[in-house]
């Protein structure tokens, strides 16, 4: 990659996961000096897609750690990648973030939300 800035980490990302080749996603991702949301949610969502759920939430509590602030889009890819990973304590604890970041006035988190719940039995 002849220029390395943000954008161009997260163009090659999105390429990767597109072609299947997430496992070279996860090694890119690990190389981006400095990673914002769009990296972080990016991740998170196609691992999840791509059946890595667990993985996908190790992300997610990474990026949180970091102190990274997550948006409503994160949050959705989050609660989506919980009931793969058959995680529902801490997809509750999510709800409670949606709840005290006001993100439940956003029409498709709150979708995310009745999914997530819909889709333990």
């Amino acid at each position: 990659m002849p220029i390395r800035d943000l954008a161009a980490w997260n163009a090659m990302l999105h390429g990767y996961c597109e072609n299947a080749r997430v496992d070279d996603a996860v090694k890119l991702f690990e190389q981006i000096p400095s990673r914002i949301v769009i990296s972080w949610t990016s991740m998170i969502g196609r691992l999840d897609q791509n059946g890595k759920s667990e993985e996908a939430l190790t992300v997610f509590e990474r990026m949180f750690k970091s102190g990274v602030v997550f948006n409503p889009s994160t949050l959705t890819c989050a609660l989506s990648a919980y009931p793969n990973a058959l995680s529902f304590p801490l997809g509750v604890q999510i709800h409670g973030h949606v709840f005290n970041s006001r993100f439940c006035l956003i029409v498709f988190v709150c979708a995310s939300l009745i999914t997530f719940y819909a889709n333990y039995k």
